[in-house]
């Protein structure tokens, strides 16, 4: 048997991030899935997920634009797992819907940092 892909979904407490969690880990027992959120203890969907698929889903305090954050979650996959196959990074925001040539700055400083 080969070894499950092992996944890391930023922004996984709602929305789209939760639907992939979701997604992953109903495809088969072949995965074992992070799901990134801000404040694991308000993840009450993930922990649902977390009963649900037992082994395979896992909640990771991650906060996009926190260093220390992005450093335990490595250090907390790098000992469950031993490593990780596939980044899906879902956290962010979308304030200008145009072209990319036409975002200003300001716009683009606000997406990269999102949750400070």
């Amino acid at each position: 048997m080969s070894a499950p892909t092992v996944y890391l979904v930023s922004g996984a407490n709602r929305g789209i991030g939760l639907a992939l969690v979701k997604a992953i880990a109903s495809r088969s027992d072949d995965s074992i899935v992070f799901a990134g959120a801000r404040n694991p203890a308000a993840a009450t969907a993930l922990a649902e997920l977390v009963q649900q698929f037992s082994g395979r889903v896992q909640i990771l305090k991650l906060t996009s634009c926190d260093k220390d954050d992005n450093d335990a979650a490595v250090k907390e996959i790098e000992k469950i797992a031993g490593r990780l196959d596939i980044v899906i990074a879902n956290a962010g925001i979308s304030t200008h819907l145009g072209p990319a040539l036409t975002t200003s700055d300001d716009h683009l400083r606000e997406h990269f940092n999102v949750n400070p």
